[in-house]
């Protein structure tokens, strides 16, 4: 039995007590986006009321209230009173986003509105970008679905999630929307930065810390700036590994920077130059292994039985340009990008493989198991944008992207006890090199047309080509056929139509129809019965919403109803007998998002939000073991989230902060209910509360933070790794970080 708390009572209550008072995704916190910002150590009784905010979705600089489409806002001072450190952490705070498999920083799943097709997802559904870079892989033969672009968010400005397809602006890996990540940006005349010091321990776990800090430094007056920022951090573990005596394996570590130049040559050019370099390494996975039968502990809570730890390491590189000119009539921008990023990580599978080793194997036989995803892509996007001027807004660009990925997975025959490898031809288990390389050409445009002050309408489409091809070398006990090179090439047209109406200033009435698509590509496999290839898939979202705000500023809504088509969904299937991807099912989701927010009075904040996604199958298929009405793999129905915050003088000199959050997740399936690879588990729901406290005063601010109050497990999937449908395998389940309180310490100067 899976130890979780739950209470639909609680839950309901939290949702009503959200539709009177809430906050809309950190807006209240959003200084840093609108321009406007408190001195340190203001203790002045402000005006309750709500900042604007103002974002960059639609690739142009707008106050977020006027976007027709559905978007959440998290700033960096809600990313600091939150405790935020990695995507698995902010994703909890936004309605309609989850995660899959984030056991550990770099890797799993981010969801939107439910698009997934489970943990084995090989290519992403929600693009990450870090300001104009994309790190999500677009190649479906990149074999990541799994990695998830997770930088270190210092000096970070704000985090911009938008939900539903984004694909007529941002291309194929949109489908379920995209995370954006903002860093701050250099300043031309100030000298200025910040220093952070954090420390924390997890209950039954290890130690955390870390420093972070950022400099601007203008070099030249009004022309050339310079801004550089610096990160160290350790997030200590709380698994222990039984068979090695090991404790706290889950350790991990985050180290690097990231630097940008900021040249303006006149008032109508500029260019800006940034780099990052970002290095994750851990000792293990945030496991626990339960009962295949039961989900009940194995070896107790938060432990697992393994010879190997789970090791990863994964670093991220970029370098980009982006230069914008004023033409008068337009405004030209120009990106150029180019990223790597790798992925090293171990994991023990001797208890699914060893039994294919037979009676010869040894006692203390292990399989190792060894994933080496790698990407190296150039990215290129120029576009100009109208300056708003006449009843017509328009935009138009070109973009260009040449990826070259690296996929290798190797399972080698070990002694356990020694890290001998086992005899031939056990040790070679089995070898696989994979090189896929795509290319992707697109246009996109849009066009607004402003009828009145209050009423406008825009139309969007997006015209993408690519061609694809692979090479593959393997061998081994498991795989020594040859597999020929492959080939592939694909176009897709996507869409976009809005209608907005502005009843006033301050709000937006909007209706949106979107659509997506993911590419096909060509089967990875020695079989002349297998279909060579399998088409891309495709996905339409038609959304109504509200956003606005009344009572001088003090309250705010966003709210939207939505429903998605999705069409010949890319799964895993078994034809013939061979594991393949193919065009297996169509699946459909409807669902609801409400955010709310509140300042009463000067000082208090109250926030709350809530999604109700119902993401299900509406065909039958028995490659994948599916039945119409199955809901889609670890998609929860309901996700919700409320927090109060506190504020007022302690002293002429001293600003005192409180607060409390609370979030929950809804129950969920791991898979569908007769897939014939994956045992589909019910996992239920679960909730988190936190409270945090601080001071700010001078240049001088204390945060201190109790995460999981209450010390639950909430397990957000469940995977069986077995090679025979009867086998009896530890099952792998994701947990949550225990009870962890967190202090920190920052100055800015």
């Amino acid at each position: 039995m899976i130890r979780t708390f739950s209470s639909g009572a609680a839950v309901a209550a939290v949702i009503v007590a959200s539709a009177l008072a809430a906050r809309v995704s950190g807006a209240a916190e959003a200084e840093a986006t609108s321009g406007q910002s408190s001195a340190p150590g203001n203790t002045s009784a402000e005006a309750p009321r709500l900042e604007e905010v103002l974002v960059t979705a639609s690739k142009r600089t707008e106050a977020e209230v006027n976007v027709p489409s559905s978007i959440s806002v998290l700033s960096a001072t809600a990313l600091q009173d939150q405790g935020v450190q990695q995507f698995a952490d902010y994703a909890k705070t936004i309605p309609g986003i989850s995660t899959i498999n984030a056991a550990a920083p770099g890797h799993g799943q981010i969801v939107i509105r439910g698009i997934t097709t489970g943990a084995n997802q090989s290519a992403p559904t929600t693009g990450v970008y870090l300001d104009d870079i994309p790190f999500t892989t677009t190649s479906p033969l990149a074999a990541a679905g799994a990695s998830t672009f997770d930088p270190d968010l210092a000096d970070i400005n704000h985090i911009e999630v938008l939900k539903g397809p984004q694909s007529t602006l941002y291309g194929a890996s949109a489908m379920g929307g995209i995370v954006k990540v903002v860093t701050e940006k250099p300043s031309l005349t100030d000298f200025s930065g910040n220093a952070t010091v954090r420390g924390g321990f997890t209950e039954g776990g290890d130690a955390s810390y870390g420093v972070r800090g950022a400099v601007n430094l203008p070099l030249v007056d009004g022309m050339v700036a310079l801004r550089l920022a610096a990160f160290e951090r350790h997030d200590g573990g709380f698994v222990d590994n039984v068979l090695t005596g090991s404790n706290d394996i889950n350790h991990s570590n985050s180290s690097g920077g990231r630097g940008s130049l900021l040249i303006k040559f006149s008032d109508a050019i500029e260019t800006t130059f940034s780099m990052l370099y970002q290095d994750l390494h851990g000792g293990g996975f945030a496991f626990e292994f339960l009962n295949q039968n039961t989900l009940a502990p194995l070896y107790g809570e938060r432990k697992i039985s393994a010879y190997y730890n789970n090791e990863f390491e994964t670093i991220y590189k970029s370098v980009g340009n982006t230069t914008t000119a004023d033409l008068g009539f337009a405004t030209f921008t120009n990106s150029l990008s180019y990223i790597n990023t790798r992925d090293n990580l171990l994991r023990d599978y001797s208890a699914a493989y060893g039994v294919l080793l037979g009676a010869s194997r040894p006692a203390d036989a292990a399989i190792h198991y060894n994933a080496q995803p790698s990407t190296n892509r150039i990215t290129e996007e120029a576009r100009l944008s109208s300056k708003g001027d006449g009843p017509f807004e328009w935009l138009a660009g070109v973009f260009y992207t040449n990826e070259r990925d690296h996929y290798g997975s190797y399972l080698r025959g070990l002694h356990g006890t020694t890290g001998e490898p086992l005899p031939p031809p056990q040790y070679n288990f089995y070898t696989f090199d994979e090189i896929p390389r795509f290319k992707e050409w697109a246009l996109f445009a849009d066009l607004t047309y402003h009828f009145t002050e209050q009423l406008e309408a825009t139309a969007g489409m997006r015209h993408s080509s690519n061609k694809q091809s692979f090479e593959v070398d393997r061998s081994g006990l498991l795989g020594a056929t040859p597999i020929a090179p492959g080939s592939s090439s694909d176009n897709a047209n996507t869409y976009l139509a809005t209608v907005s109406y502005h009843p006033d200033k301050r709000s937006t009435l909007y209706a949106r129809a979107a659509s997506a698509y993911q590419p096909g590509s060509t089967q990875v496999v020695a079989n002349s019965s297998i279909p060579a290839v399998y088409g891309p898939s495709t996905l339409w979202n038609y959304e109504l919403g509200y956003k606005g705000s009344w009572l001088d500023g003090r309250l705010s809504t966003e709210s939207s109803v939505y429903h998605i088509n999705w069409s010949r969904i890319q799964l895993n299937s078994i034809i013939n007998g061979f594991t393949v991807i193919s065009n297996a099912g169509d699946a459909k989701v409807d669902g609801v998002e409400v955010n709310l927010s509140y300042a009463p009075m000067a000082g208090l904040k109250l926030g709350g939000n809530a999604n109700y996604n119902k993401a299900r199958l509406v065909t039958n298929n028995a490659a994948i073991g599916a039945v119409e009405g199955d809901p889609l793999p670890l998609a929860p129905k309901v996700v919700a989230n409320a927090f109060a915050e506190y504020s007022r003088p302690i002293t002429a000199d001293v600003l005192g902060r409180a607060g409390l959050d609370f979030t929950y997740q809804g129950s969920r399936y791991t898979s569908f209910s007769k897939d014939p690879l994956n045992t589909s588990y019910h996992l239920p729901s679960f909730a988190m509360l936190g409270l945090h406290a601080g001071a700010d005063w001078s240049r001088y601010n204390f945060d201190l933070r109790l995460d999981n109050l209450t010390n639950r497990i909430g397990i957000t999937s469940v995977q069986v790794v077995r090679v025979l449908p009867t086998q009896q395998v530890p099952a792998w389940a994701t947990i949550s970080r225990p009870r962890t309180v967190t202090a920190s310490v920052s100055v800015k100067f």
